[in-house]
């Protein structure tokens, strides 16, 4: 089993040269493979699909999965199909490479305008075009506060969420059974979201930002409102997200799961990122070699010090 199994990639320009070979080693390790290229000439003009198609079959001979495109990376709509692609063909994407480019043999004094505007469209607005749409298939949002449609069942949400984000209908509804299960929402999932607790919301909610399968996950206060068992089955989720190599950034104002799940942590303090790191490191910082995040916190910050600490008062005699 290679490094990647299980994963889907993206490759732009991999009909040939260095994309090529990233694609053949993506495909090695057992990624998915989706072989982008518009096949022109290497000053990019005209078009074939017999790059892309090529390096698919070399893909194939060697036992892996791969599929082409033939867009151009240097549209919105070619950007946005490149990483449709991905996800009509395999559900997912995990990895985007911006490999497409263009060449002009030209020496600064001898190139137009032209050929400067092709090499930028290119390069920099095709590298652009192509992030903006795979980072909003891989990025995912919740707020503090559950944002549902309140007359859909738990199901019915997860469903239409997931088509929204291009997931074919019945992985669709797998993922969502999958998810309703672990949260312990599967006996209510065709009860109203109208009639739930804020817990159960919440949950709903946290399903419906993971049922496309995010690469990162930014939650606002996720366990706000929460019972010990539902926070516990939360944090659990979150963690076995990341132990399949999502990131979870996580805002919260109880420390203590902060100081149990997070291998990094930052301090805020009126809007000023004051320090950062791992929980050692943070202690090293603030001095506090065995004191809890709570420690480091109040040392960081400021905000115990013996002027605001309150007096001891003597008992009466």
């Amino acid at each position: 089993m290679g490094h990647l199994e299980g994963k889907v990639a993206v490759v732009t320009g991999s009909g040939g040269g260095i994309g090529r070979a990233e694609a053949l080693l993506f495909a090695r390790e057992g990624a998915k493979v989706v072989v982008n290229d518009l096949g022109g000439a290497r000053d990019g003009a005209g078009q074939s699909k017999n790059m892309a198609d090529e390096v698919v079959r070399e893909i194939a001979a060697q036992g892996g999965t791969a599929v082409a495109n033939y867009d151009s990376v240097a549209t919105t709509a070619g950007a946005e199909s490149i990483v449709k692609t991905a996800v009509e063909a395999f559900g997912r994407l995990d990895v985007f490479v911006n490999n497409a480019g263009i060449l002009r043999d030209k020496t600064l004094l001898k190139m137009d305008e032209a050929m400067w505007d092709s090499v930028i469209s290119v390069h920099l607005r095709g590298t652009f075009l192509c992030t903006q749409a795979a980072a909003k298939q891989m990025i995912a949002w919740a707020p503090d506060e559950p944002m549902l449609y309140d007359k859909l069942t738990p199901m019915e949400y997860l469903e239409f969420v997931a088509g929204l984000w291009g997931v074919a209908p019945k992985e669709g509804r797998a993922r969502a059974e999958s998810l309703l299960k672990f949260l312990g929402l599967w006996d209510q999932r065709d009860q109203r979201c109208e009639a739930f607790s804020r817990g159960m919301k919440q949950k709903a909610a946290l399903a419906g930002a993971l049922v496309h399968e995010p690469k990162m996950l930014i939650l606002d206060e996720p366990l706000t409102g929460l019972d010990a068992a539902v926070s516990r089955q939360v944090k659990d989720l979150l963690q076995e997200k990341v132990r399949g190599g999502a990131t979870v950034i996580l805002t919260t104002h109880i420390l203590e799961v902060a100081e149990r799940i997070a291998d990094r942590i930052g301090i805020i303090q009126s809007g000023k990122l004051l320090a950062e790191g791992t929980l050692a490191e943070l202690r090293e910082k603030a001095g506090e070699r065995d004191g809890t995040l709570e420690d480091v916190f109040l040392e960081l910050t400021g905000e115990l010090t013996p002027e605001s600490a309150p007096a001891a008062e003597a008992a009466p005699a």
